[in-house]
């Protein structure tokens, strides 16, 4: 999964965590991965991009995205 945070806030963000999770054909979750974006610190204003990888992902119907910072 592959994506940009915008960084819309009124002061730098460092070390944005994206949290995605698979969830099958039922709405259960059956899978979880996090990573940071590329670059740990977005200024305001400017994007940083990210790839969630994953090894087990059978049958995927939808995903979840959240992102997280201090």
């Amino acid at each position: 999964v592959t994506g940009e945070v915008l960084n819309r806030s009124t002061r730098r963000i460092h070390l944005a965590q994206i949290i995605v999770t698979l969830y099958n054909r039922e709405g259960k979750p059956i899978n979880a991965g996090f990573t940071y974006t590329d670059p740990y610190t977005i200024d305001v204003g400017t994007r940083g991009s990210f790839d969630c990888v994953f090894n087990y992902f059978p049958q995927i119907k939808n995903y979840a995205i959240q992102v997280e910072w201090d």
